[in-house]
């Protein structure tokens, strides 16, 4: 939101922000389901070879870059269209997110005429900018769709989503921790409210909605499965399917949502950047969606079949991800065979990569996608962030600046967020250093949470 909307939108009466957000999602809807989107739709209901499609979509991103991004034109001018092939995906250099951070021009399509900016603020603390377009967002959109329609649930069916928008404004004294979408049948539930007292609210809010589906956070959705589990309340509606998002998905987390919910649990993995698809079929197993991109694995530790995600999205074609070092790791068992659900593409044993440490807020826990999202609006300033946290009422901030961009506003705009995460009472400390301090693992952490460590 921009700082008037957000301050028209917070003294607004609740039913008026039901509109907000219905507006919103009106502008979003038009943005994301065109005619693009039902046909790409279409084509990967019938796609009836996505390995095939893999080597398809790679020459033609191949030619796109040959020919309108800036940064591979020297490199790949000298190869035949025909020639452009895996052999030269692999043979052009690892893009990392300071790269792109660093000099994203290079990398955006500059005749792309109807680009709009994304923020990610990511679990690394590094926040970007990436741009797409109406037809990156319809392709997008139409495989998510493909990916939930496989598991029974069909594209605008009633949607329950918990997410890390800024939805409740943190003065308000009702107990409505959600907001509605009409444009597609969905209700956004605030993931920053799901405390003890009120779980009840939430659960009284869904058995009124009655949603064909849920997404978003895994530890929003856990925490109200357990509380239903735990007093033994029988929900008044069952879902098709619950779809995590955004954070890792842990094997305890989906056991208990599923039997609050009576129904599967299906996990995805992408990024805010554009990275391709990993999702899980009807058998547990979270297959590479190769129609969408293409997965190069780094060795990590090859003892504990662990390798490193560089990813190459065909889904971005304003900001193309190519040999993408996006920092996540799986579990990749080379010994593989088919999956019974009859696709042939590999599939991994875990996404390690996410899993989400957390601060402690009066509320609860405060993970690193809530943390991530509090650095949104310093875009492309910030080279690297640690969030410390020794007592309850404190946050130090260790951070690392791009000086000729980053501006008092942006340090602002961080306490703001933080405020509405731990509330108005919270100290936050900035230490501007030049380089943060790695672990004796080698790793650079996100999060340090040296209160959980006293208690």
């Amino acid at each position: 939101m921009t700082t008037l909307y957000k301050k028209i939108y917070d003294k607004s009466p609740i039913i008026i922000q039901h509109l907000f957000t219905t507006l919103k999602g009106y502008e979003l809807k038009k943005r994301r389901y065109n005619k693009l989107y039902f046909e790409k739709l279409n084509m990967y209901k019938n796609l009836q070879d996505p390995i095939k499609e893999q080597s398809n979509q790679l020459n033609k991103l191949l030619k796109h870059l040959k020919y309108n991004i800036p940064y591979y034109k020297k490199t790949l001018q000298n190869i035949s269209d025909e020639d452009l092939n895996e052999e030269t995906l692999l043979n052009l250099p690892i893009i990392t997110k300071e790269d792109l951070r660093k000099d994203l021009k290079s990398f955006v399509n500059p005749n792309q005429k109807d680009m709009f900016k994304g923020k990610t603020g990511g679990t690394t603390g590094k926040s970007l900018i990436v741009y797409a377009s109406k037809i990156d967002n319809a392709k997008r959109m139409a495989y998510l769709d493909y990916f939930k329609l496989k598991h029974g649930v069909k594209p605008f069916s009633k949607r329950a989503s918990f997410t890390g928008k800024e939805i409740v404004p943190y003065k308000q004294n009702k107990n409505v921790f959600w907001r509605y979408n009409y444009a597609i049948n969905q209700v956004l539930y605030s993931g920053f409210h799901v405390s003890e007292n009120n779980i009840p609210y939430y659960i009284k809010s869904l058995n009124k909605f009655k949603p064909k589906a849920l997404d978003g956070f895994p530890t929003s959705i856990y925490r109200i499965a357990k509380y239903i589990n735990a007093n033994n309340i029988k929900l008044s509606f069952k879902p098709i399917c619950i779809f995590p998002t955004a954070e890792t998905l842990l094997e305890h987390q989906k056991k208990e949502i599923e039997e609050a919910f009576n129904c599967p649990v299906r996990n995805q993995y992408a990024s805010s950047e554009g990275a391709p698809f990993i999702t899980e079929c009807e058998n547990g197993r979270l297959h590479f969606n190769t129609e969408t991109g293409y997965f190069n694995l780094k060795d990590y530790n090859i003892e504990e079949n662990l390798y490193e995600l560089v990813v190459t999205s065909f889904l971005n074609y304003t900001t193309p991800i190519v040999q993408y070092k996006i920092g996540d790791i799986v579990e990749f068992n080379k010994n593989q065979e088919v999956c019974d659900c009859g696709n042939r593409s590999l599939y991994v044993e875990k996404i390690l990569g996410r899993q989400s440490d957390y601060l402690l807020s009066k509320n609860g826990k405060v993970t690193s996608v809530h943390l991530s999202n509090a650095i949104k609006n310093a875009p492309n300033s910030i080279v690297a962030c640690q969030f410390v946290q020794e007592k309850l009422n404190e946050i130090i901030i260790n951070i690392v600046v791009d000086d000729t961009k980053f501006v008092e506003k942006h340090k602002d705009d961080i306490v703001e967020a933080l405020k509405y995460r731990f509330g108005n009472d919270i100290r936050v400390k900035f230490n501007f250093v030049e380089e943060l301090k790695k672990e004796k693992s080698g790793k650079t952490l996100f999060i340090k949470n040296l209160l959980v460590n006293k208690q």
